[in-house]
């Protein structure tokens, strides 16, 4: 409160002065003047990028004041959100009506050669899943062997599985029909919803600078907002409404990016219609762009501390357990993937001499 009634005194040029946002840029520094001016950022409030250079490769470093909810991280390779395996009402409505509610429909049969090469994959899936719970009790594979069993299914329903691109797409995306969306875990929720609301509270210097606090604040009420949607839609997030490229014929492909596109819109507002009333209590104006990115990325949220340069060049200061666990991932990781280069590479080597064999 205190910290609010000395806000609310401050002159206009104090007010600009807060508001706005301070980004030292350091390059190619030696370490104890890298030191001292990151102590300086630190004792500021101030944010410190950092670059250096060795020859063509280079390292930047950010210090921040405050640890960086990470709303937008642009992942690589993420599956697509088709909800296959939970198909909301208007996906299912539209399945039956194209095909019946039976996989066995004189709809499927009914298609010349043409149509047939042209149905998008993720109702061939959806076709296919059908058929599988209708010969398992309603389950979906969970084995190895099942899920191979169910690959197989994909590439039996084809009439000619060469000349079919559309079911060579099903079949190389056949797990969305089984494998359920990496859920938004409900520890990981909460625990990011704690860290921005400590951080938005905290008396720190970057928090003193208006833009800062209320970036933490948003970050904060989405995360809110999020639980409560997640809570009354049966823990499914908000669609992301994209679908990918495919073959399929241009009436049916619009027909389906539009059902996600209505279905994400949907969930837009009934997600928005949560924030508004928590926006308003604090008072903190989200617009609908925040809103639309973080709607979009509710599967990859992120908190990221940072360590202090000063921490992190003095060799007795402890090394943290995030940063050990990181570097223990990747290293197993490209561990693996040295492995399997090993072990394609030795393929290809017996082939070789395989090959040389026959020739002789």
């Amino acid at each position: 409160n205190n910290n609010n009634n000395n806000n609310n005194n401050n002159t206009p040029q104090q007010e600009s002065q807060q508001s706005r946002q301070i980004l030292v840029i350091g390059s190619d520094l030696p370490p104890p003047l890298k030191v001292s001016l990151a102590q300086l950022c630190a004792s500021h409030g101030l944010d410190l990028l950092h670059v250096q250079s060795y020859g063509l490769v280079g390292t930047v470093r950010l210090q921040t004041a405050t640890p960086l909810p990470v709303g937008n991280p642009k992942p690589r390779d993420v599956a697509p959100d088709l909800r296959l395996t939970t198909p909301f009402a208007a996906l299912h409505e539209y399945y039956e009506q194209e095909f019946g509610n039976h996989p066995d429909a004189a709809a499927w049969n009914a298609l010349d050669d043409k149509q047939h090469k042209h149905v998008p994959y993720p109702l061939i899936l959806l076709r296919v899943q059908q058929e599988y719970r209708r010969d398992n009790d309603g389950a979906l594979p969970r084995t190895f062997a099942q899920k191979q069993e169910f690959a197989q299914r994909v590439r039996a329903a084809s009439r000619d599985f060469t000349n079919e691109i559309n079911f060579a797409e099903a079949h190389r995306h056949a797990y969305l029909a089984y494998k359920e969306a990496p859920p938004v875990a409900r520890g990981k929720l909460t625990e990011l919803v704690e860290q921005s609301q400590a951080a938005a509270a905290a008396d720190h210097p970057n928090n003193r600078h208006r833009n800062s606090r209320v970036k933490l604040q948003k970050f904060a009420i989405l995360l809110q907002a999020l639980q409560q949607f997640l809570h009354q839609h049966d823990q499914q997030p908000p669609l992301l409404g994209k679908i990918p490229d495919m073959t399929a014929s241009t009436e049916l492909y619009i027909r389906l990016q539009t059902i996600y596109r209505r279905k994400a819109e949907q969930d837009v507002a009934a997600f928005r219609a949560l924030v508004q009333p928590l926006a308003a209590a604090h008072p903190v104006d989200i617009s609908d762009e925040e809103l639309l990115t973080f709607c979009q990325n509710v599967l990859v949220l992120d908190w990221v501390p940072n360590r202090w340069l000063a921490d992190e060049m003095n060799p007795s200061s402890p090394v943290p357990a995030e940063l050990l666990e990181a570097l223990q991932e990747a290293w197993q990781d490209a561990a693996e993937e040295g492995a399997m280069a090993l072990m394609e590479n030795n393929d290809d080597e017996d082939d070789d001499k395989t090959n040389q064999v026959l020739e002789m």
